[in-house]
């Protein structure tokens, strides 16, 4: 009974580092299973309502992130009222939302009180993500979940593509994961590596970041990385996008560079489907501005719109923002502009004082800040708010953020 009663106590006591631990492989699991991002995700949700119970410990109430969070919640909440389909939208609310949000606080308080030190397990993971990438482009299948090559043609021309994907859903997915989290390889520092195997990785992450042929995402990512390093007077760090343009315009023969740079191929089959689906959803959204058609019901409507006229399924409007707006709208994004606007604000602060701090975990925050705005500039052409995975990533790193921002700055964020 004692040994009971003592182990019971070490649990208990060792919850916040358990906590703490889960957000490793969660971003692991990320990179390969819906389901076991889903198992990880409950068991970190499980563990830190335990942990909050036994402690009796609820200062997460007074957090400035907390009431933010709540309200967005709350105003989605409020527009399933009005859903087409309340069966579709209620459900999404708690079982995709909620769980966002709620792993959001979680991160942000799980750090605020400790570092998140992410080095070596993204040198193990971009080092296995890129030999992933390098079987698959060689033997047309990826080591882990035998994912095929994505050779895709384009237009009249034929552009012929091989699109590296590894061991996700799609080429476009593994690009907003690279540009969510390249910026903090590339701010990296670990003395158990020399300076050239630490080069020699992100190089090779860089290639397939090239590799995966999303346009979106390189924009998405030389746009922000070029923006913050210009406000933080980092010139060094504009040695980046500038080697990185120079890469696609030494590669003039590659399909997709073609493609790109080609006025004629600008608009192929995939820019096309993009512009449709934006004009679809903004249709959508003329029909209820203000409370939207409801919460996770674009695909139900898309289909009731053109029945049999769209065999594709297209489920999403390849623009995150204008799906979030036909599905909730202005009622229910207002307070999502405002945490976006509140993530804007802490990272140009923490731009114009990157300089005075020299430790490696400022380094890392303004990493994942410029990652955090790749990424949503990215989202402007793709369904990356919408993914299972790659949403929850987002929020995830965003309350990581958020907590390493408020360290640096001395702004706990607490009421008191």
């Amino acid at each position: 009974m004692v040994r009971f009663k003592n182990t019971l106590n070490f649990i208990l006591n060792n919850l916040d580092t358990a906590i703490r631990f889960l957000f490793y492989p969660l971003i692991v699991a990320a990179t390969f299973s819906n389901a076991m991002t889903e198992v990880v995700t409950y068991w970190i949700i499980a563990l830190w309502i335990i942990n909050k119970a036994v402690k009796r410990d609820f200062a997460f109430t007074g957090y400035r992130i907390s009431r933010m969070l709540f309200l967005y919640f709350i105003c989605v909440l409020f527009t399933t009222l009005f859903s087409n389909n309340i069966s579709l939208s209620y459900p999404a609310v708690f079982s995709k939302l909620f769980k966002n949000l709620v792993i959001c606080l979680i991160a942000y308080e799980t750090f605020l009180s400790s570092e998140w030190r992410p080095q070596k397990l993204f040198i193990g993971l971009f080092f296995f993500i890129f030999l992933d990438a390098a079987f698959q482009y060689f033997f047309g299948f990826d080591l882990v979940r035998k994912r095929a090559l994505d050779i895709f043609f384009t237009g009249s021309a034929k552009y012929e593509t091989k699109r590296i994907m590894a061991s996700f859903p799609t080429a476009n997915s593994l690009a907003a994961f690279l540009a969510l989290f390249l910026p903090v390889l590339v701010s990296i520092k670990d003395k158990a590596f020399s300076g050239f195997t630490l080069l020699l990785l992100k190089a090779s992450a860089f290639v397939v970041f090239i590799a995966t042929y999303s346009r979106g995402a390189w924009l998405g990512f030389l746009a922000s990385i070029t923006a913050f390093s210009l406000l933080a007077k980092k010139a060094k760090a504009l040695i980046i996008p500038v080697i990185f343009i120079t890469v696609l315009f030494l590669l003039p023969h590659t399909a997709t560079i073609k493609r790109t740079l080609n006025k004629r191929a600008v608009f192929d089959a995939t820019t096309l489907e993009r512009i449709d689906s934006f004009k679809t959803a903004g249709r959508l959204f003329l029909k209820s501005p203000l409370v939207g058609v409801g919460y996770n019901t674009y695909a139900f409507h898309i289909e009731k719109m053109f029945k049999d006229k769209n065999p594709k399924k297209v489920r999403y409007a390849h623009n995150s923002y204008i799906q979030m707006l036909s599905e909730t709208g202005i009622v229910g994004n207002i307070f999502f502009i405002i945490f976006l606007f509140f993530l804007l604000m802490q990272q140009l602060k923490l731009s114009r004082l990157i300089k005075k701090y020299r430790d490696d975990q400022a380094a890392l925050c303004y990493a994942l800040g410029v990652g955090i705005f790749a990424f949503l500039i990215h989202s402007l052409f793709d369904n990356d708010l919408f993914s299972l995975t790659l949403s929850l990533l987002f929020w995830m790193s965003a309350g990581i953020f958020l907590s390493g921002v408020d360290k640096r700055l001395k702004e706990p964020g607490i009421t008191k």
